[in-house]
């Protein structure tokens, strides 16, 4: 990886991760690394509810989410309407004032890549305006073993609401494919959105790898060819 990310790091956590706040700072700190954006442009107009116990598509990566009881009530959905394309996400305690008389609980929600990652960012806010609420509620992503805690980074101490929402986002030295956001089910409902995603993946070889790789290539076809070259038959 190019550069130096002691001069652009936020806050370290446990492992070999480090967190953004800023999000041309990690664009820098990604270095030659491929970048896959994902805006949610081609959301399908309204409300699109993604299924329960179900991988389903959402553009640029999957999610994947379960039930308590297995109940068929989404809590997942993809949004297009008045031109805001996002994707909705709601952790739901089952209990509590609002909350589903089903029962149901989403306290974790696991995105899926088909390739492996060396980092994930995107704009992260509430439904509501404030990042969280006065419940104190925590939302964290859980890496390689690893925990990005999205309210501390963005300035939310438990139990005190605000208007905090932004760009947080991670780089790993061990390539994922897959994270687990959790919400803490402190009060009945608490619901996130999230947007312009960037997806890290693995670094593009250096011009002068690639000519190695090339000349090594060419000397490899070029005895391969002379091996397979027929044996003149001397004249009796």
């Amino acid at each position: 990886m190019r550069g130096c990310l002691a001069d652009v790091w936020t806050k370290p956590v446990e492992g070999a991760v480090v967190t953004f706040t800023n999000r041309t700072d990690f664009v820098s700190a990604i270095g030659n690394h491929l970048v896959t954006g994902e805006s949610f442009s081609g959301n399908p107009p309204g409300f699109t509810p993604i299924p329960v116990n179900t991988q389903f598509d959402v553009g640029a990566f999957d999610v994947f989410y379960t039930t308590a009881n297995n109940q068929s009530q989404p809590t997942i959905a993809l949004r297009n309407s008045a031109g805001d394309q996002r994707l909705d996400l709601q952790f739901d305690s089952g209990n509590g004032a609002g909350a589903s008389e089903l029962g149901r609980v989403t306290t974790s929600i696991e995105f899926r890549f088909d390739d492996k990652l060396f980092g994930f960012g995107g704009d992260w806010g509430a439904l509501t305006g404030a990042f969280t609420s006065d419940d104190g509620n925590m939302l964290t992503i859980t890496v390689n073993g690893d925990t990005v805690n999205i309210d501390d980074l963005l300035g939310d101490p438990p139990g005190v609401g605000d208007d905090e929402n932004g760009f947080v986002g991670f780089l790993s030295d061990t390539p994922f494919t897959s994270f687990t956001l959790t919400g803490a089910a402190v009060f009945a409902v608490d619901s996130f959105s999230f947007d312009n995603a960037l997806l890290v993946g693995p670094p593009v070889p250096e011009p002068s790898t690639l000519l190695v790789t090339a000349v090594f290539g060419t000397g490899f076809l070029w005895r391969r060819r002379q091996r397979n070259q027929p044996v003149a038959q001397s004249p009796d």
